[in-house]
């Protein structure tokens, strides 16, 4: 299980490090074509749900919410 702090210092990876813009990787052209999302299930700080990370504000934007997680 990660924390909502562990999971911060993850999306940061493809973070905004620059006040021009830049990330922390590299991108032909700027394209920046990877976009991430996080399916949380039990993290201290945030509902369940599926989140879309948006490196511009370093925030993850709710997609879905209420989701059932199986356990085995």
């Amino acid at each position: 299980m990660l924390t909502l702090a562990e999971i911060s210092q993850l999306l940061s990876a493809q973070g905004i490090t620059h006040p021009g813009g830049y990330r922390t990787a590299p991108s032909a052209g700027a394209l920046y074509l990877l976009e991430v999302y996080v399916v949380a299930g039990n993290v201290d700080g945030i509902r369940p749900g599926i989140y879309k990370y948006r490196p511009q504000g370093h925030e993850m934007i709710p997609l879905v919410r209420k989701i059932a997680f199986m356990t085995t």
